[in-house]
């Protein structure tokens, strides 16, 4: 008999931008995963490669979040904000799903914008991947090298 294999989910991811400290929960398991069924025709118009397993090695995070349109980029970045406090300096968190803070929050800090939206894929989906977690950590660590290069 196969032993049962133990996963550990990450409880949060903390980081901080600038003067910001985010945190993000991971969301309802159903709602992530009705999530990722909307994911599955953008990702199948990007090209992903696999490695010998046929687990995924590669994946261009900026062409997939092109390819999200309509309803379904407002519901796959809705499940993300939901799940996502931030606090400025000392101030008390508050979640960027609430009415008018996404809007307001952004409109002060419209550059971490990409990077909040960028890890929070990354935290909330990954998990729903063969060899995910490694996988969107590379991309992760790709992107804020690009985005620590850039003036």
């Amino acid at each position: 008999m196969d032993q049962a294999v133990k996963r550990e989910v990450r409880r949060e991811e903390k980081f901080s931008i600038d003067d910001v400290r985010y945190v993000m929960v991971p969301g309802n398991a159903a709602d992530a995963i009705a999530n990722v069924r909307r994911l599955g025709p953008v990702l199948a118009d990007v090209s992903v490669v696999l490695d010998a397993k046929g687990h995924v090695r590669e994946m261009p995070f900026g062409r997939a979040l092109a390819h999200l349109h309509g309803e379904e980029a407002d519901e796959v970045l809705d499940f993300i904000m939901q799940n996502t406090r931030a606090a400025v300096g000392e101030g008390a968190p508050f979640s960027l799903g609430e009415r008018g803070r996404f809007a307001a929050h952004f409109g002060t800090y419209p550059d971490h914008w990409v990077q909040v939206v960028h890890r929070g894929f990354v935290f909330q989906f990954a998990r729903f991947f063969p060899g995910g977690n490694g996988l969107f950590q590379r991309i992760l660590d790709r992107a804020q090298s690009l985005l620590a290069a850039t003036p």
